[in-house]
């Protein structure tokens, strides 16, 4: 069986690598290894972090690229190859091509005006991060059933204004009017036979729509074990092992959009010296195309690094990655000596990398997340409602629960003197509203998840009603961020710099361009849709011209 191009994995890295393959003139096969579409990309938050794309004009925001470029690289440290300036440019070139490309094939992208994770930094932004449309996943038929669905998060049919108010939909009667216009509205759709999808879900489905009109074949249960080569040129690859082993031969070569490591323990402790049990990734995230590349001589980059941040594990082993939890009022992170050491509202990335680094000097693995009765009586956490705290999960000890804070101390397993000295300065902070050791609250950016209603600081508010609750927090990550080292067209480099001729690869399966840096929201599947897009372009122009 021969394809012109084959494309491994069925997040978005590798969907919209098959359409502009399929629109570049080639034949593109897409391959998965489970038994359900969507990767991680379907469980993300769904947002391309792509400066300069058009709905950014549309939307009355002037972008200056000179002034993206110089944020970007302010931001990106100890790059390294994976990072060169050559990439850099491709991926700020390309990325509103890119966004464009997709909308004029009917793609319907939405504007978001969350700012660049560090505002007040110089070329600083918003409105870079671009996100699908709200999704009737009906549309994608039977293979609605097949997509990855999302963990903890209830598909809701919630407009981009309304989101901040779900964060406390008992609160305040404000807050509960809305939660109950969305609630009325998403039991509309789907007494009309809709299933909404927002976030990672719609992105994702939005571009499986897209594959599926343009008549693109799409394969589950399709684990790629080896690489083909012929005559020094990748021309396709092995499905499956032993009898039920199978050839597949690309004319054109082989993109490799299958995910990173996240979840291979064996790579994870090699490399980065944690466990896979770590990432929120997916089960199948274990570094198979990674492995593959490397038997080829495939240089590598970024290995030690991933895109960290914090979670929760709940008892049935799941995990739930915190973003506003960490930073609403009346609550903190404290390692197991009962003190603070970071900005709890800070992006993810350096929360999670400042728990790795504290945990090498004091026991910060569990840290815990303290919440006084207003916490948990108002706002979300996961998927808990405010005031809802279930015997069940008490039980288990996920949400432990005192009547003074010395109970919690000890129930946790805390220094008692060091959590009291914690929570008397904090309170302080809470009061002026100048958190004077870390400064949360004082960037845009700490303040989005924020109550409006609390003042002076909306990220800050002290720890004082009973009863008194923790959550154990866990540094974290979304999946690994190095892999195979590529050039500005997605092409896999050996040790000596040269392509690996008909091999690409992007997304978690290759070194980010971002380097060891996260400047705004869809760092991760911005760079991963670019290179997708120039990868397929490229692989057609080497066998069509």
């Amino acid at each position: 069986m021969t394809r012109d191009v084959i494309i491994v994995g069925t997040g978005a890295t590798g969907l919209v690598a098959a359409i502009a393959a399929h629109q570049a003139g080639l034949r593109p096969l897409v391959l998965e290894k489970s038994s359900q579409w969507g990767g991680t990309s379907a469980m993300s938050g769904g947002s391309l972090w792509v400066p300069g794309h058009h709905l950014m004009a549309e939307n009355g925001v002037t972008e200056d690229m000179a002034a993206a470029r110089s944020y970007m690289d302010a931001q990106i440290s100890q790059a390294g190859p994976a990072s060169s300036p050559e990439r850099r440019e491709a991926y700020l070139s390309t990325g509103p091509e890119m966004v464009r490309f997709l909308a004029d094939l009917g793609f319907e992208w939405d504007f978001s005006p969350f700012p660049d994770y560090y505002p007040e930094a110089e070329g600083a932004s918003y409105g870079r991060g671009v996100n699908a449309k709200l999704y009737d996943g009906a549309a994608l038929g039977p293979w609605r059933k097949t997509m990855r669905s999302m963990v903890r998060i209830p598909a809701m049919v919630v407009l981009p204004h309304e989101f901040k108010s779900m964060l406390m939909p008992t609160k305040d009667f404000a807050s509960l009017y809305n939660g109950v216009k969305v609630g009325l509205r998403t039991a509309w759709w789907r007494l009309r036979g809709k299933h909404p999808m927002f976030i990672g879900q719609a992105l994702t489905g939005r571009l499986m729509e897209l594959v599926l009109k343009l008549g693109i074949e799409v394969r589950l249960d399709s684990a790629v074990t080896d690489l083909v080569v012929e005559q020094g040129r990748v021309k396709g690859v092995v499905l499956g092992s032993g009898a039920a082993q199978q050839t597949i031969r690309a004319d054109a070569g082989v993109i490799l959009c299958a995910g990173g490591f996240a979840r291979n323990d064996e790579l994870r402790r090699k490399y980065q010296q944690v466990g896979a049990d770590y990432s929120v990734a997916i089960p199948e995230d274990t570094g198979d195309a990674l492995v593959a590349a490397q038997k080829l001589g495939a240089a590598t980059a970024l290995m030690d690094d991933a895109w960290w941040g914090v979670s929760a594990l709940f008892p049935d082993g799941t995990r739930s990655f915190l973003l506003w939890e960490r930073t609403l009022p009346h609550s903190m992170i404290v390692d197991q000596t009962g003190v603070r050491f970071a900005n709890e509202a800070a992006p993810y990335n350096d929360l999670g990398r400042a728990m790795m680094a504290r945990n090498r000097t004091h026991p910060a693995n569990p840290c815990f997340l303290i919440m006084d009765a207003r916490h948990r009586r108002d706002y979300v956490f996961a998927n808990l409602l405010g005031g809802y705290n279930p015997g069940a999960l008490q039980r288990a000890g996920f949400l432990i629960k005192a009547s003074s804070l010395e109970e919690l101390a000890a129930k946790c397993g805390i220094d008692r003197d060091g959590l009291g000295a914690t929570i008397k300065r904090f309170n302080g902070f809470a009061r002026t509203g100048k958190d004077e050791d870390f400064g949360r609250g004082e960037s845009l950016f700490d303040r989005i998840y924020g109550d409006d209603a609390i003042g002076p600081n909306p990220t800050l508010g002290p720890l004082e009603q009973a009863p008194f609750w923790a959550v154990k927090v866990y540094p974290s990550d979304l999946g690994t961020k190095g892999g195979l080292l590529t050039d500005e067209n997605g092409c896999v480099l050996d040790g000596s710099g040269d392509a690996i001729a008909g091999l690409y690869a992007s997304g978690n399966c290759s070194a980010s361009v971002m380097g060891r840096g996260y400047p705004g929201p869809g760092s991760t599947l911005g760079p991963a849709a670019v290179f997708a897009y120039r990868a397929a372009r490229h692989a057609a122009s080497a066998v069509i011209g």
